[in-house]
């Protein structure tokens, strides 16, 4: 395989690890992680080991989606340079939004 082909390849692999994760996430809040009635609630779920686990997971996977940026922007780098680095620089900022939109669950208060 040729290394532009890899490059989608590893691509692909860190989207469907991402659509995994969600996935998992779907059926953590259905079968595992109750429902919260109230924030006492909501601070003993993230407690949880499995909320934990998701957590983790799911802020791993979208860290991960860095890479089809990246592979996206160089395929396009030569034909329109300043989309290309726009859509990097805007799909950079969205996994940064979103990890510190989700830092809550790993940075809770009262954890030991």
């Amino acid at each position: 395989m040729n290394e532009i082909g890899g490059r989608y390849v590893l691509a692909g692999l860190c989207v469907l690890s991402f659509i995994l994760a969600q996935t998992f996430q779907a059926f953590a809040y259905c079968f595992w992680i109750p429902n919260s009635h109230g924030p006492q609630d909501d601070l003993l779920i993230y407690l949880l080991s499995v909320d934990q686990i998701r957590a983790l997971l799911v802020m791993g996977t979208i860290l991960l989606l860095i890479v089809p940026y990246t592979v996206i922007a160089l395929r396009y780098r030569k034909v329109a340079p300043i989309a290309s680095l726009l859509g990097l620089i805007f799909g950079a900022a969205f996994i940064g939004f979103e990890m510190s939109a989700r830092s809550i669950d790993f940075f809770v208060v009262g954890q030991h």
